[in-house]
Parts: C-alpha cells; sequence; structure tokens
C-alpha cells in the first residue's frame, strides 16, 4: 500500500511539473471565452503557474487552500519535494508555503476571501496597513483581528477591491478566478530569463525570477526576488527604487552599480549586497550621482543549541530540529516575527532584544517551549500549541497574548497587559505560577490554575472553570454567553453583563444580564439600575440565593431556593416558590409585581407606601412593614376590582415541631380581616447513629439514631456476624497508629475497623504516656480517627507511647498502643499580637493584627461553651474570625491566643507554643461605628463614619495581594480619590478604621466594601500649559473636559486638584513647574453593589512645562580693592556662574570666567543652553557633568570662545548634548583626559574645535549613540570608542587616528576630511 501511495504520489508530482513546463494556451479553455478573467487566466497560463484539464479551466470554482499553495510556490520559484507521509498531491507544496511563513489554512476544503489575502500578502511581502483602510467597506467589523493587516494593505495597494464598493465579504468563498485577478493585478511585471531590462515606472511588484539580469530606470514599484534567481547576479544599474525590497532567492548577488535602493529584506540563505565601487558604505543621504547603502536585513534560521550575539535580521525561526534545547538570544534586532518551533522547558532566551513583529510559539509535540524574556519588551505573542512564558524583569512588559493552547505564565516580574484565549478545537489549561495579568479574556473552554498571580480583570466567555486561586473579579461581557465553574478557586465578585450559568459557591453576583445557577450557592445577588433589558434568574434544583437585591425587572424561575428578595424595582416569579419579597422604593414610580400561574410568593412585605401594580395570580400574602403607612395595591385586568388584604406582621400562635403542625394568625390592617394558616411540621433531622449493641455470632446488632431538634430516638438492626467473618475478622479493631503534620496543624491519627467496614458509631479516648510512666487522657469523646495535638500543657513535657480505645455503647470495645516521642516546648509569652471584637452583621467578630504570617493559631474563648477556633493568618500576619456567641457572653470572658509551630515524621514529633497572657474580652471590645466607601456630589471617592475626632484617626485598606496594606492618615479629611492616585492597580478587600491609644491602636469600625483601583482609563494627552496673570495655572488638553470626571495634576510626585473652565484646567500652585514634566491625571468613580472602582487615567509620555525665557549675563563684578581673589577668597564670577548654570535655562558668558573651587564636578540638574559668546570658560580641573533626562548646549555666539580644563570638559552620563561651536581643549599636556567623554546617552556635534593630548583622545565615548555633523578632532587619536558605543561622522575634520575596540561601531562617511 505505501508503494502504491508513492507511485501515485510521484505520477501526480510528474504531472504538475509538467503543467510549469508545457504550458497549456488560455485559448484552449471553452469556459474563460469572454469570462472577465480571460486575461489574467490567460498571462498566469502562458508563465505555467495555472492549467485546466486541457479543454476548461473552472474559472468560477471554489479554489482549495492546496490550490493556492500550488499556484504561490510556482509563482515564487519554490522547490519542493515529495515524503513517504505525503498522502495528497499538494502536501509538498502546502509544506514548503509553511517554511515559508505563508500561511495556509489546512483543514479547509474551501478557503475564504481573507484566508486567501493573508497567503497572497505573506506571499509577496505586501506592505501592511490598518483597520482604517477598510472604512469604506459596512462589513469591516467582519474581518478578524489577524488578518486586518494583510487585508488592509492588499486593499490599500489596489490589490483587491470588495464584491461591491462597500463590501468585503471576507468570509465568502474565493474563486479560481479571483485568485488569479488578485495575483495579476499585483504583480505588474515578471522577468524569466536572463538579460537587460527598464524597470516599470508604475506602482505594483516587479518579479525577478532568473539570474544574469541588469535592470535600470526609476520605479515606485517593489520588487521581489525569487528562488527562480538563485544563486545568480542581480544588477541595478543607474536605477532608482522607492517600494519594498524582498530577496526570497538563497545565494545571490545583489549588485548596486549607481542606485538608489531601499532597505532589501533577504529570506533566503547566502545572498547578500555589495555596491559598486566596493568602499566603505557612505551613510549621507542620498545625492544624485552617489550610490545609496541602507542596513540589509536577513533571515535567520536556529536548528541547534546555539547563544547568538548582535545582529539585525527580518526574521528568525527557531526551527523544530532543536527539539527540546535551548538558544539564547542577545542584543538582536528582528523587524518582523520571531518563530519558535523547537526548544523546551531549558527555554528560548532573549536577552536585551527587540522584535518589531509577533512572537509566534508553534512548536509541535515534545516539551512546551519556554519563552524567557530578559530586559525585551514584547508587543504580541501567539500560541498554537503548548507553551510557557515567563519575564526576568520588569522591562520585560508583553504588551498582548492570543493563545489557542495550553498555556503557563510564571516569573514573579511577568507582566501581560491583555491575554486573550481564542476560540480553539479543545479545552485549554492554563497554569498560572507568578507575575501579572491586566487583563484575561477567554472565548473558548478554559481551566484556570491560578497560584500566586494577580489578574486585574477576567473576561469570561465559553466555558471556565476556576480550578484553583484567587480571582478578586469575573465578569461576563454583554453579547457573551459563558459557563462559570467554581471548583477550588475563589472569586470576590463576578458580574453578569451577557448570558451565564454557574455553578460552586458565590459571595456576590451583580447581574445585569441573565444567568441559571445551575450548582451550588449565591450569598448575595445583586442587579444594579439601570435601562436595558430585564434580568432572567434561573434557580435549579438543590441551589439556593440567600438574599436578592433587585433594582431592575428581574424574572425568577425557581426551582431551588431564593431565601429572601429586596426588591427596589419590578418583580416577577415565572415559577417555583418564594418564601419572601420586600418591596422598596428609591423614586415615586409604580412598582410592578408580577405572578405567573403556579407560582407562589409566601410573603410580600411592602415597605413603601407607592403603587404596587399586581399582575397574574394573587399567590402572595401582602404585610405591611409599618402600619402607619398605608401601602397601595392594584390588581390588573381584575375585572371587577377586588379587595386585597394587606396583614399586619405575621404572629406566629404555635410553632411547629417536628411532628405536629403549628398554627399563625395575621389582622388586614384596613378591614380586620384575620387570617389563620399552618405551619407545616418540620420532621426530624437524624444524626448519623451509633452502635450500642455490637453485633456478634447468632447475634443482631443496634444502633441508635437521636434526632438533633427534639432528642427522639429510633434504632434499626446490624444484621449478625456468620461464623467465618467472627473467625477471620475482630468485631472492632485499631491500627496504623501515627502522627501527620497538615499544612501546620498537627495530628495523631490511626485506622478503626469494624467488621472490615468504618468505625461509624463508635466514639474514642486518646491517651499519652507520660516519663514517670503514667498515662495522661487527652481527649475522651472523640467520634473521628484523627486527634488534633494544638493544645496546651506545662512549659515542657515529653511523651514516650500513645494509646487509642475504642468505645461502643460505653462500653470499652478494643484499644491498642503504640511507641512514639512527642515533645511540646512552650516559649516566652507573645506581646505584639492585637485582638479586638465588634458586632459586625449577626455575628461578633474577632480581628486578629500582627500574627505570624502563614502559621497555624488559635483562638481561645472562655465562654459557655469553650469556643477554640483554629486559623492561618493572612500575607500581613491579620485574620478574621466569627464567633458563636454573642458580645454579652464575652463581657464575662477572658481570651488568649496561641501560635503553633510543629514538625512531625510517623513516629516522632515536636510542637513549639506561644501565646499570649489570659486577658478580659472586654479589654478588646470595639466601640460599633459605621464606615463604607461614598462618591459626593464633585465625583469623588470619600469616606463615611460615625466617628467623632476623625482627624486621630488611620484607614487601614487591606489588600488582596501580597503587598503591604495602605495605610492613610485622616487629618486632613475624609476624600480619598487624590491619595490613591499613587496606587494605579490596586485591590483592597476590606478596610479598618484604626485610632492610636497606648502604644496600640484600637480598632472603631471595618467594611467589606472592596475597592478596586484601576489605571485603565486613556492617558490625557496635554497640548499646552502656561501661568495666567492671575498667578494660576492653565492647562489645555485634547477635547473638553467632562463634568463627570475630576481632573488632577502630577508634578513633583504631588497630585493637585484642578477645575474644569470651559476648554481648559486651572488650579493655583506656587510649584516652580519650568522645565518638569507634568502629567494630567482623569479620574472617574462607579459603584456596582458593595464594590467600588476608582478608575484612573493612565500615565502618558507628559508634557514639558515652558522654562521662563531669561538670559542671565554673567559679567566680571567690580573688583573690591580690599578684598582681591584668592585662594581664600574665590572670585565672585565663580559663584555667579555656578548658580546660574544649575538653575537652566540660557546663560551666556559677557566675561571670562575661572572656577577656582575644584573640589566638586558642576552635576547638571536641569536643562541648560551655554552661549561662549566669544568669551573664555575655565573650569580649572572640574567637569560638566549631564546626568540622565537632562540636556546641555553650547555654543558660541561669537566665534572665539573656550572652554578649558585639565580634566574632561564634558562628562555625558546619560543625558542629551549638543554643540554648536567653541574650542573645547586640555590644558594639561601631560592629562589622560579627553575633552569630550561620554559614558551613555546622546551626543549630536555640529561645529566646534575639540584638542586632546599626546595621553588622550578628543572624544571618547563607552556607551550611547554620537552623530558628528561638523567640527574639528586633533590629536594624536582623534576618536577613540570602546565597549558599546556607536559614532556616525557624516561631515567635519579627523586630525588624528581613529581607534575601534570592543563592540563598538565606528562609521566614517566620505565627505569626512582626513589630514595627518
Amino acid at each position: 500500500m505505501r508503494k502504491l501511495r508513492h507511485f501515485i504520489a510521484l505520477v501526480l508530482t510528474v504531472s504538475l511539473l509538467c503543467s510549469v513546463l508545457i504550458p497549456i494556451k488560455a485559448s484552449a479553455y471553452h469556459d474563460t471565452q469572454g469570462h472577465w478573467a480571460s486575461t489574467a487566466i490567460e498571462r498566469w497560463t502562458k508563465h505555467g503557474v495555472v492549467q485546466g484539464d486541457g479543454t476548461s479551466f473552472r474559472p468560477d470554482a471554489r479554489i482549495s487552500g492546496g490550490e493556492i499553495a500550488a499556484i504561490l510556490s510556482r509563482v515564487l520559484d519554490f522547490n519542493t519535494f515529495s515524503t513517504e507521509n505525503d498522502t495528497i498531491w499538494y502536501d509538498p507544496y502546502i509544506r514548503k508555503c509553511l517554511s515559508e511563513r505563508i500561511t495556509i489554512p489546512e483543514d479547509r476544503t474551501y478557503i475564504s476571501r481573507q484566508d486567501a489575502m493573508i497567503a497572497l500578502s505573506q506571499a509577496l511581502s505586501v506592505a501592511e496597513s490598518d483597520r482604517s483602510a477598510l472604512s469604506l467597506y459596512s462589513d469591516a467589523d467582519r474581518v478578524s483581528d489577524d488578518a486586518v493587516s494583510y487585508v488592509a494593505g492588499l486593499i490599500s495597494s489596489g490589490i483587491v477591491n470588495g464584491i461591491t464598493p462597500t463590501l468585503i465579504a471576507p468570509e465568502k468563498s474565493v474563486t479560481r478566478a479571483e485568485l488569479l485577478t488578485m495575483l495579476d493585478r499585483a504583480i505588474i511585471q515578471v522577468i524569466s530569463s536572463p538579460g537587460t531590462y527598464e524597470l516599470a515606472a508604475q506602482d505594483g511588484i516587479i518579479l525577478i525570477s532568473s539570474g544574469d539580469v541588469i535592470v535600470s530606470g526609476k520605479t515606485p514599484a517593489a520588487i521581489l526576488i525569487t528562488s527562480g534567481a538563485d544563486g545568480g547576479v542581480i544588477t541595478f544599474q543607474d536605477a532608482s527604487v522607492t517600494g519594498r525590497f524582498t530577496v526570497r532567492a538563497n545565494n545571490t548577488l545583489i549588485v548596486n552599480d549607481n542606485s538608489e535602493l531601499p532597505e532589501i529584506g533577504f529570506f533566503g540563505w547566502g545572498s547578500r549586497l555589495e555596491v559598486l565601487p566596493v568602499e566603505i558604505p557612505p551613510v549621507l543621504p542620498a545625492v544624485s550621482g552617489k550610490s545609496k547603502y541602507e542596513p540589509v536585513y536577513k533571515a535567520l534560521n536556529v536548528s541547534e543549541p546555539r547563544d547568538i550575539d548582535g545582529g539585525v535580521y527580518s526574521y528568525v525561526t527557531i526551527e523544530s530540529g532543536l527539539g527540546d534545547g535551548e538558544v539564547t538570544l542577545r542584543n538582536i534586532t528582528i523587524n518582523d516575527d520571531l518563530l519558535i518551533q523547537g526548544g523546551g522547558s531549558n527555554s528560548i532566551h532573549l536577552v536585551n532584544c527587540t522584535v518589531k513583529g509577533k512572537v509566534r510559539m508553534e512548536k509541535s509535540g515534545g516539551e512546551p517551549p519556554r519563552l524567557c524574556l530578559s530586559n525585551t519588551p514584547i508587543s504580541m505573542i501567539t500560541t498554537a500549541n503548548p507553551a510557557i512564558i515567563e519575564a526576568a524583569d520588569a522591562d520585560s512588559v508583553i504588551q498582548k497574548v492570543q493563545s489557542r493552547s495550553d498555556l503557563t505564565i510564571q516569573g514573579a516580574e511577568t507582566v501581560i497587559e491583555s491575554l486573550t484565549i481564542a476560540d480553539a478545537d479543545q479545552e485549554v489549561s492554563l497554569h498560572f505560577s507568578a507575575g501579572h495579568v491586566k487583563q484575561l479574556q477567554t472565548h473558548s473552554s478554559v481551566q484556570l490554575i491560578n497560584e500566586n498571580t494577580v489578574i486585574d480583570s477576567l473576561y469570561a466567555g465559553g466555558r471556565l472553570t476556576l480550578e484553583k486561586g484567587d480571582f478578586p473579579s469575573v465578569c461576563v461581557p454583554a453579547g457573551t454567553q459563558a459557563e462559570v465553574i467554581l471548583d477550588e478557586g475563589r472569586i470576590g465578585c463576578i458580574e453578569i453583563n451577557g448570558n451565564a450559568k454557574l455553578h460552586g459557591e458565590y459571595d456576590t453576583v451583580t447581574a445585569r444580564g441573565s444567568f441559571s445557577l445551575q450548582e451550588g450557592s449565591i450569598k448575595k445577588l445583586y442587579t444594579p439600575v439601570g435601562s436595558g433589558n430585564a434580568v432572567a434568574v434561573t434557580v435549579a434544583p438543590n441551589t439556593w440565593i440567600s438574599e436578592a437585591e433587585i433594582n431592575r425587572l428581574t424574572a425568577f424561575d425557581v426551582s431551588g431556593s431564593v431565601a429572601h428578595v429586596l426588591a427596589y424595582s419590578d418583580v416577577t416569579l415565572m415559577h417555583g416558590r418564594l418564601p419572601k419579597v420586600e418591596i422598596f422604593s428609591k423614586t415615586s414610580d409604580d412598582i410592578h409585581l408580577t405572578i405567573i400561574d403556579d407560582a407562589e410568593i409566601e410573603q410580600t412585605v411592602l415597605n413603601t407606601s407607592n403603587k404596587i401594580i399586581l399582575h397574574g395570580e394573587e399567590n402572595t400574602v401582602f404585610v405591611a412593614a409599618d402600619q402607619t403607612v398605608l401601602p397601595r395595591i392594584e390588581q390588573k385586568d381584575a375585572l371587577p376590582a377586588k379587595h386585597i388584604h394587606i396583614y399586619s406582621n405575621q404572629i406566629t400562635t404555635q410553632p411547629a415541631t417536628c411532628t405536629q403542625a403549628g398554627t399563625l394568625s395575621a389582622r388586614c390592617i384596613q378591614c380586620g380581616y384575620v387570617l389563620s394558616s399552618e405551619i407545616a411540621a418540620t420532621g426530624h433531622r437524624w444524626d448519623n447513629g451509633c452502635i450500642i449493641d455490637p453485633p456478634a455470632v447468632k447475634h443482631e446488632g443496634v444502633k441508635q439514631f437521636t434526632c438533633l431538634n427534639c432528642a427522639q430516638t429510633r434504632t434499626e438492626s446490624i444484621p449478625a456476624l456468620s461464623p467465618d467473618e467472627s473467625e477471620e475478622k475482630p468485631a472492632f479493631s485499631i491500627s496504623n497508629i501515627h502522627f501527620s503534620n497538615e499544612n501546620g496543624a498537627l495530628y495523631l491519627v490511626w485506622d478503626a475497623a469494624y467488621g472490615g467496614s468504618g468505625s461509624a458509631g463508635a466514639y474514642f479516648s486518646v491517651e499519652m504516656k507520660q516519663e514517670d510512666g503514667s498515662w495522661k487522657t487527652i481527649t475522651s469523646l472523640l467520634y473521628s480517627r484523627r486527634c488534633s495535638l494544638l493544645w496546651t500543657t506545662a512549659d515542657r513535657v515529653h511523651y514516650t507511647a500513645a494509646r487509642i480505645k475504642m468505645y461502643a455503647n460505653r462500653q470499652l470495645i478494643t484499644e491498642a498502643e503504640q511507641e512514639i516521642s512527642f515533645d511540646i516546648n512552650t516559649t516566652a509569652p507573645m506581646n505584639d499580637i492585637g485582638v479586638c471584637f465588634r458586632q459586625y452583621q449577626d455575628t461578633v467578630r474577632a480581628t486578629v493584627r500582627n500574627a505570624v504570617s502563614g502559621r497555624t493559631c488559635r483562638l481561645d474563648i472562655m465562654t459557655n461553651p469553650i469556643e477554640q477556633h483554629t486559623f492561618v493568618p493572612d500575607a500581613d500576619g491579620n485574620a478574621y474570625v466569627d464567633l458563636n456567641c454573642n458580645l454579652d457572653a464575652l463581657r464575662e470572658a477572658q481570651y488568649q491566643l496561641l501560635s503553633f509551630v510543629s514538625s512531625a515524621s510517623r513516629d516522632s514529633a515536636a510542637l513549639t507554643i506561644e501565646r499570649t497572657a489570659w486577658s478580659n474580652c472586654t479589654d478588646a471590645f470595639s466601640e460599633n461605628h459605621e464606615l463604607s466607601y461614598a462618591v459626593d456630589e464633585n465625583h469623588m471617592l470619600i469616606l463615611q463614619t460615625d466617628i467623632d475626632n476623625i482627624d486621630e484617626c488611620v484607614l487601614m485598606l487591606n489588600s488582596a495581594e501580597d503587598a503591604k496594606n495602605l495605610r492613610i492618615e485622616l487629618k486632613d479629611g475624609l476624600t480619598l480619590t487624590e491619595r490613591l492616585l499613587s496606587q494605579p492597580n490596586a485591590y483592597y478587600t476590606s478596610a479598618s478604621l484604626l485610632r492610636p491609644a497606648d502604644d496600640k491602636e484600637n480598632v472603631l469600625a471595618h467594611s467589606n466594601q472592596i475597592l478596586n483601583v484601576s489605571g485603565s482609563l486613556p492617558p490625557i494627552e496635554i497640548t499646552g500649559a502656561e501661568r495666567l496673570e492671575s498667578g494660576r495655572l492653565s492647562i489645555h488638553i485634547s477635547g473638553n473636559p467632562d463634568a463627570k470626571y475630576c481632573y488632577f495634576l502630577r508634578a513633583n510626585d504631588q497630585y493637585l486638584p484642578l477645575e474644569a473652565e470651559q476648554n481648559q484646567l486651572t488650579c493655583m500652585t506656587d510649584l516652580d513647574l519650568d522645565g518638569q514634566r507634568i502629567d494630567v491625571i482623569r479620574t472617574q468613580v462607579l459603584k456596582s453593589g458593595d464594590v467600588f472602582t476608582l478608575y484612573c487615567s493612565a500615565r502618558g509620555d507628559g508634557f514639558k512645562f515652558p522654562e521662563k525665557e531669561t538670559e542671565p549675563d554673567i559679567k566680571e563684578p567690580e573688583k573690591d580693592p580690599e578684598k582681591e581673589p584668592g585662594k581664600d577668597n574665590p572670585s565672585p564670577t565663580d559663584e555667579i556662574f555656578i548658580e546660574q548654570i544649575q538653575k537652566g535655562g540660557e546663560v551666556r558668558l559677557t566675561a571670562p570666567v575661572t572656577i577656582t573651587d575644584n573640589s566638586n564636578n558642576i552635576n547638571l540638574e536641569k536643562n541648560v543652553t551655554l552661549d561662549l559668546n566669544g568669551q573664555t570658560l575655565n573650569l580649572s580641573a572640574i567637569s560638566l557633568c549631564v546626568t540622565e533626562g537632562v540636556s546641555l548646549t553650547i555654543k558660541d555666539s561669537e566665534g572665539s570662545g573656550e572652554i578649558q580644563s585639565s580634566v574632561s570638559i564634558i562628562d555625558n552620563q546619560g543625558g542629551t548634548i549638543r554643540i554648536e561651536g567653541g574650542a573645547l581643549s586640555i590644558s594639561d599636556s601631560d592629562s589622560s583626559s579627553c575633552a569630550l567623554y561620554q559614558q551613555s546617552g546622546e551626543m549630536t556635534v555640529t561645529g566646534g574645535t575639540f584638542t586632546g593630548t599626546a595621553n588622550s583622545a578628543a572624544l571618547a565615548a563607552m556607551g550611547g549613540t554620537i552623530r558628528i555633523e561638523d567640527g574639528i578632532f586633533e590629536g594624536p587619536v582623534a576618536v577613540r570608542a570602546f565597549s558599546k558605543a556607536k559614532i556616525t561622522m557624516t561631515g567635519g575634520e579627523l586630525r588624528g587616528s581613529v581607534v575601534q575596540k570592543g563592540s563598538s561601531e565606528i562609521i566614517i562617511g566620505e565627505n569626512v576630511l582626513k589630514t595627518a
């Protein structure tokens, strides 16, 4: 069979080759005559690119991906070959196109216009464009994001038109005629044989598919050299090309003979460019009659482990031949995409690289490749197969990730702005171990494990399973359908704007769309105020919602349970039963209550005097919450109108028991009618039972059950044991006694069996043997097979054995002993842990502060009964414990807090205990004050509380992240917006109000409202800024200020409120902003239930505030005859110059200046322009140092100015320097310093003379970039570059040698004069 497939493949391949070698005439096609595409078909048939079946071409037939691959392979002269794995004739063509980065859909019989345009654009290297080029087409939004740049590029270049003037039809199948028409419009000239040719002078693409070709002429077209020119020479003679220039040929020489050529992209190996005459490539702009040389880029393919340093490439491919090997790319620029088809967990390292295109992770099989970034930001990563992404530093920010397969995010410094899980054929597994994902969107089935990654926002679409981790918020966007499954994951709140199915336990659900609760429960459902569709809520059997607050029309379909509905808007019950609906009003509008068919609302409590309009059945009892306010009820479409009873609060006259029904009665507040109804019996709630008589041979046992409500008992018989069971298995047994350390909690555990089954119904006692041989009972009534050892004892104790006893019906059944070693040690008491008690909703909450993070703790409270609560504090040492007792019980009680550190093996364990002293609970009581967030009339976030003397208090915002909580002193008021601007992305799960007292802080109030600070608003563009005559600061922004936002000025790390006045923002400030960078921050506060979100605009590049136009003159002051300058009496000129130059602005010399204080260099801190004005500046033995972010300009308006020093005159440490004139020289001939020295930064020289010494260079650079357009550099060494410096000299004169070391780069243009 394999040989047969080989034979068929060979026949097909030969037939295809024949189609190229022996082309058929288009006129032979009977179905193309008169066809609109006949010209294109005839042209490409002559070139051997296509052929029909001999007599027909089928121009209107849909084209497949294989046919497109074959056509493009023939156009580009690709060499293809068959393998034994090929099953279809076009497999070799598809394989070759994919290797050449041409996207061909393999899984579709027919492909769309959009797919065809992607392939054509990639094959022909068409210039890309953006979505704005599609603005004339009404269906532009149907072009996928991945295809926009290619489709827009083809349309912009005129290669492709829409099917109508307003329709692109991207999803429509493309025909054979349409594809050839696209190809025909694109390629305007084909050069396929050796010779001399004139380039076509029109837009389009010129195809050169032969070597030994000479071309000339001027063309705006793009040049594409195909594999047909492999090994040949193509000469551009007196030619000018302004379009793209792409070489796909291998080992081809491109000769530039007096021509102007653009940047060349080399896709083939071994090809190169040679300029005639062969000289140092000039860097000047092209001049008539001169050769223009631009950087030449090439492709890089890596198939074995390598460490590559430096280079500029068009494409880079990590090939599949690398397997699971490791590759490191350092200091490399990739002008297009990086394709990763190989590599494993050992990583593909990018170190200090630039990737201008995408990173495409498409490895199939083997280990998933790990992409590790160092100082390498990435704009886009796509993953088609399993992959791992990690960033080693904060500079390696990833703007966007789009994945269709399993993905792992790791590394604490990893930051991803946007991660999208696109439509995938199978479920995608996401594993987040660390880092920060600012936005996550899912569009398919996803399983997500989050160990320690911060996720700012999660937008769910498709099926989303949260297997593990914390997720502060999840949103189902409008128009989206999602299924959210909570496994072991935890969601702070979920917002539903589309349609969703929910599984799991949810604290808060905010719904603007509809949802179905399939499994689990919801503590609080909130439907916010707003126009739009009604909210449909479906509650499946065995699910429940504890409370629902309704602020828009909401319809319930209840098969489970909704305990309590608070309605501020219309409510509809489609099906099922609601036990209690309370109706409130925030407006004077009527409220509609609809009950469909057999649905029932057991009790409707009216808390409003607004009219209630009842639709459907009167299957409810109306109750007035306040009898002084008479509600109004109108039954819609009820004729004649009938009286509807409104009852006072119902009074239970006899409670229901397990076996007997109860009764209740209520009176109508309008007519006095008394309603009596029956309360159903509750029924018994039985426990798990206890064996009171064990079974034996020929003797049935007895198991007793007790009702948890009324203590009534019942019994069941246990079958008697057979003789075999009695002999082979003991009735009860205890074994495998050992220690277990589970997440810091220490246990003694054992196995227990009863006739081979579990030991249900039995109970145990645990004893420990002390060093003196006596036994101590640890616990005497334990129904589980484990005993917690987190208990207190004397300062130190050692146990040598453990004994477990099993009881049934108060009789000892069996026991077992095990030798062990158990040490308990109690250390000094803890004094810095704080505990307070306060009323929280319906319970009393204990708040613990300053405990040891991650350590198991226990709070013991001596109430009746004694309460013990074990917990583990969070990362900041805080914990909250809800108690079973009330505040009255606590007033007579004491408490103690214990902290445990344990270690254990199977037979030995050690426990170290730290504890506080016993204290009265009343000492830890906090006042029960109110605390909440609100939005004031100025759209500012504020704090609301009833506490007096708030200026003595501190607000503690408790973070959901590992970062420290935010502490805000309230002495300046309750406004929070301004104080949160320095936290552009933060999430706070609760807030506490603290008041310092006696070396500790008392908690006065607590709020569980969530505060989210999001820097997701777009940055504000500042168009101008000035100081007005009134002294106020005026700032102009792009667009007019919006009244619903607040605006702040950010300057010098301060935030100042701005007032909106017409088209400007103003404020009064004394800050010196001259030359400083300023930003405008816009804020908006939105509330959704108990979640407040403060939105802030992102920080932009800022705006440089205009500097004052001052030109201080430096003049020689009159000399004091009694006080001449000397060593101890520095010249006033010295002081004035240093003062003025450090102030910044423009400084002009009007007299010579000599610096006499050589103790410190002059470090410039502000931008300055120094005009020598023909004067001499003697720096003596110091330098002018320019640091990062500072600019220095030196000019000489009179032409004879000088600067002298015995050390480097200019020391650039990262700033920006421009020198336009003046003579800079080293005054000490023995000095080893240079006139100009650059460590990093940028320098431009357009004039001046620079003189070094016999031991130094006139100019030396170890880093940064320097561009020299003019100037004289003299000395034995004129210019020296080392390390990573780059110096480009296009003009001027060199009066000395040029020294280049390390990885530095020096480019000397042909116009530079060189003299000995």
